[in-house]
């Protein structure tokens, strides 16, 4: 190996881990793909969460579909990041 070689070693994420986290704890559990999406998600399902509450479990209807949206935006991150980790590794 050449004094000017680096090996970065690097792990893919796991979909049943991001889709786990954000079964349980919602859009916190984003925070496993990325920051930016969980920051977002968190505030939005918080939101809905309180008029959840107000509106004595009615606003529910809003926060189920919400929360798969959160699943489906979790699955695409972790294949959207595992795809650039491949592609940066092959491409050199």
């Amino acid at each position: 190996m050449d004094r000017d070689t680096a090996v970065i070693l690097t792990q893919t994420k796991s979909t049943a881990v991001a889709v786990l986290l954000t079964i349980f704890f919602g859009g916190i559990g984003l925070f496993y793909v990325g920051a930016k999406s969980a920051i977002w998600m968190t505030i939005i399902e918080s939101i809905l969460f309180v008029i959840t509450l107000i509106t004595l479990g009615f606003g529910g209807i809003l926060l189920v579909p919400f929360h798969i949206v959160a699943l489906i935006m979790a699955i695409n991150g972790v294949n959207k990041h595992n795809a650039q980790l491949i592609a940066s590794t092959t491409s050199k």
